[in-house]
């Protein structure tokens, strides 16, 4: 019995070796994963875009579509095309709040162009939230 107490199990002394050099993504210790503030982001749907998105230390509060270019009235494009892309304006950027990032949303089917760029520049966003260039 001695022994074993001697000597810590496997387990103990992997988990201390994992763990041991676990820091958050923007490598403070705070426990800050952003920088809060509002950043803007660019990315390309059929045309530029931008998105601002607005982050606390810890999560991302808003997200709002600045400037586009994107086909948005019927008389520019098809009707069911410039309703697509209005859709992906309003449902792409709610998405990014509700599941706080990017991954896993579902682009609008009929203006995956516009997703794209959207999910594009919110990564921009999220790049320059925590710190990266």
């Amino acid at each position: 019995m001695k022994r074993f107490l001697k000597i810590p199990p496997v387990w103990v002394v992997c988990a201390v070796l994992t763990l041991g050099g676990c820091e958050n993504q923007t490598g403070n210790q705070t426990g800050a994963t952003y920088i809060p503030g509002e950043y803007t982001g660019t990315g390309k749907g059929r045309q530029a875009l931008t998105i601002k998105l607005t982050f606390s230390e810890i999560e991302i509060l808003s997200a709002t579509v600045g400037i586009h270019t994107e086909s948005i009235n019927d008389s520019d494009w098809n009707t069911v095309g410039a309703a697509k892309v209005r859709q992906a304006l309003a449902e792409i950027p709610a998405a990014i709040v509700g599941k706080q990032g990017t991954t896993d949303i579902d682009i609008v089917t009929g203006a995956t162009l516009t997703s794209n760029g959207l999910i594009e520049a919110a990564n921009d966003c999220i790049k320059q939230a925590k710190g990266r260039k």
